[in-house]
């Protein structure tokens, strides 16, 4: 588990998420948000949306910038994102709420936090909007 995590702060920290000293083995978007990794309760039969706005596709007058959105089933997900989705099922490991899905062609995973109700994934913060 370890290396697991070590691996998911070197890829997060080349992403452009900081980790900063403050956040005491949490997650940090460097904006101040801090997602300390908890149980996956809830998950299922909710609805994420990312907190900024991401290119969502091409209009005649350039870029169109949206909110991607993330949801999850019992064990399935679809995650829009810029003018495509994708499809696949999920776990949710107990007790540090890592969310991984089975994509081999486009790895997806992160944390969620059913206290915050805070989503990182494929490094990008998510806040629920919908569901238990």
């Amino acid at each position: 588990m370890k290396n697991l995590l070590l691996a998911l702060v070197s890829a997060v920290s080349l992403a452009g998420i900081a980790l900063p000293a403050h956040a005491r083995g949490g997650l940090s978007d460097g904006g101040g948000q801090t997602l300390k990794p908890a149980a996956c309760a809830g998950l299922a039969g909710a609805t994420f949306e990312s907190q900024n706005l991401y290119e969502g596709g091409l209009t005649p007058t350039g870029p169109a910038l949206m909110h991607y959105r993330v949801r999850f089933g019992a064990t399935g997900f679809n995650y829009a994102l810029s003018d495509f989705s994708l499809d696949g099922h999920f776990k949710c490991s107990e007790p540090e709420g890592q969310v991984t899905a089975d994509r081999a062609d486009f790895p997806l995973d992160g944390f969620y936090n059913a206290g915050t109700g805070l989503l990182l994934w494929h490094g990008k913060w998510f806040t629920r909007i919908s569901g238990r």
